[in-house]
């Protein structure tokens, strides 16, 4: 692994919390590989737990594929500031891997040892850190062993059950906060509106709903915002609609949140004019509203609108189209059986395209059963070693629809050799 220490014995903060992440990551590293790390961590220059619980935070951001050195300097205030206002979003939301857990676990170790347990914040983003790795169970007894709990503690273990979807627990510590009267704020609220949206759990929502509005918090843009999303994946697109009319402010969260209920539930029109009203009135788009306003073009076969406004993102806005921006654009042109455009468009990419973008293609290709540019295309991806079982399930379906038994039965005993299984879908069911 790679190892990076202290040219200096320099006691900034910055400093310290670069050091101290980068030697985590090439330590844990080093134990993967059956290395032995050739010097300790430097944990006794730190002295300050903020810097530990900017460590911490630091591993998110990292995980996120974000620049180590050049990240911490500009997020450590702004994370610090937003987490003693009791927002549990202040560390990133994305899942870490095991690497990043054993190098928190790290921390943790050292926090025990120095005494720094009993500091609030830094509990804090401990439980954070273990909730992101999926490991509930520790964040749980973290939180429990609290002598002291600051309402930035409930929210962050309000917001671990939403982000693993688990309603129930999310709504049950939420009453229990009620119960042991600890207070709760608009944080508070969305992790739970959140958590309704994520299951389907539309009269757990309305009841959220009314207790926000009885206590004079539904005008809170956090609030209307999340109630908007959680009415329209409830599929309650009317209640969304009155919701979004009835905020005072209405920013590109707002409008990006109520095109895409009008696009993922079928309505492109209203997708498409509700845009049209939000440039009107000075709104500038964003990545997500894009997305929103793509899909919308898909559903009702608007091909070359939607090229237009994919080709607006860059030329109108000076913003790069994401993965999923190209995902969408493939598909709409794959299912007008414009396949051959929509390779150009994938070869032409800036970014590497992943399972998303190849899969509306070869989507596209066993729609129009265009199976000679599907192998050309999957001969490339099983090279590669890709082992996305969704590749293999369209050519094998390809292949049988095409009568071409030997060839589909192949793959399939490539997929049993691979050990690939196709995931079993699910449903969330309104308890």
């Amino acid at each position: 692994g790679l190892f990076v220490y202290p040219d200096s014995e320099r006691t900034d903060g910055h400093r310290s919390i670069q050091t101290t992440l980068l030697f985590l990551l090439s330590s844990t590293t080093s134990r993967r590989q059956h290395q032995r790390p050739r010097r300790r961590p430097q944990f006794n220059q730190i002295q300050n737990p903020p810097v530990l619980t900017a460590v911490l935070d630091s591993l998110s951001v990292a995980r996120r594929g974000c620049s180590v050195l050049n990240s911490i300097p500009h997020s450590c205030p702004v994370l610090l500031t937003r987490r003693t206002a009791g927002d549990p979003s202040a560390s990133p939301c994305a899942a870490l891997g095991q690497e990043w857990l054993d190098a928190g676990e790290m921390v943790h170790g050292f926090v025990i040892r120095s005494g720094f347990d009993a500091n609030i914040p830094l509990a804090n983003a401990l439980i954070a850190m273990y909730g992101k790795c999926g490991s509930i169970p520790m964040a749980e007894a973290l939180f429990e062993g609290m002598a002291v709990r600051s309402l930035v503690s409930w929210n962050t273990m309000v917001a671990i059950y939403e982000q693993h979807g688990d309603v129930v627990e999310a709504i049950k510590f939420f009453h229990r906060m009620l119960t042991e009267k600890v207070g709760f704020d608009c944080v508070t609220l969305v992790s739970v509106l959140s958590a309704c949206g994520r299951s389907g759990a539309l009269e757990t929502g309305k009841w959220v709903h009314e207790f926000a509005r009885s206590h004079g918090l539904d005008a809170d843009a956090r609030i209307g915002n999340v109630l908007v999303d959680m009415y329209a994946k409830c599929g309650e697109i009317a209640d969304a609609r009155k919701v979004f009319d009835c905020l005072h402010v209405r920013g590109v969260v707002s409008w990006s949140a109520m095109i895409s209920a009008y696009a993922n539930h079928g309505d492109s029109e209203e997708a498409l004019k509700l845009f049209c009203l939000m440039k009107s009135e000075g709104v500038r788009p964003n990545s997500f509203t894009f997305t929103a306003v793509l899909v919308a073009c898909g559903h009702s076969g608007l091909v070359n609108e939607g090229l237009k406004h994919f080709n607006s993102i860059l030329s109108d806005y000076q913003m790069s189209p994401t993965l999923e921006h190209y995902a969408c654009i493939v598909d709409m042109l794959g299912r007008a059986g414009r396949l051959v455009e929509a390779y150009e468009i994938i070869r032409g990419m800036s970014l590497c395209p992943d399972k998303c973008v190849w899969g509306a293609f070869l989507g596209g290709c066993k729609l129009h059963s265009n199976l000679e540019l599907a192998e050309f295309v999957a001969k490339d991806l099983f090279q590669s070693g890709s082992n996305d079982v969704t590749f293999y399930v369209l050519m094998s379906n390809m292949y049988f629809e095409a009568g071409m038994l030997e060839d589909a039965e192949r793959i399939r005993r490539a997929m049993k050799e691979m050990e690939l299984k196709k995931t079993a879908g699910h449903s969330a069911v309104n308890q």
